[in-house]
């Protein structure tokens, strides 16, 4: 059975290895979900940054942080009030399953909506470096 209601865009953002600013497509790419949040403001949004397993633990978990934060800075230039983002970095310590730890798809910033039903049959929109 579909969920009922709206369905929020699901969303990553990709990172070239050691960096923490997203692409420079990432500013409008994200649109999609910025009009989404807007049309839907009782919702709240998870950002979630990743890293692959090179470096150091302490290392990777700053990185990931950084990628969070630039990518919560770009939602809330665009509209999105800071207050309905939680920004976390979990380093390399949550690999994509059945990724290699090293994986460059592990660099990554995870964006998911709360607050609305799971909509799992839509694809995941990957903005890449």
């Amino acid at each position: 059975m579909p969920p009922q209601g709206p369905c929020a865009p699901r969303m990553a953002v990709l990172f070239a290895a050691g960096e923490g600013t997203p692409p420079v497509a990432a500013s409008t790419r994200l649109a999609p979900l910025v009009k989404f949040l807007g049309e839907h403001p009782d919702t709240t949004l998870t950002v979630s940054g990743h890293a692959d397993s090179t470096g150091s633990d302490d290392g990777n978990i700053a990185l990931s942080h950084r990628r969070a934060r630039s990518v919560a800075k770009l939602l809330e230039t665009a509209g999105v009030a800071r207050s309905r983002m939680t920004v976390r970095g979990f380093g390399a310590f949550q690999p994509l399953e059945g990724s290699d730890e090293s994986a460059p798809d592990n660099r990554r910033v995870i964006l998911r909506v709360r607050g609305v039903p799971s909509c799992d049959q839509l694809p995941e929109e990957v903005i890449a470096p």
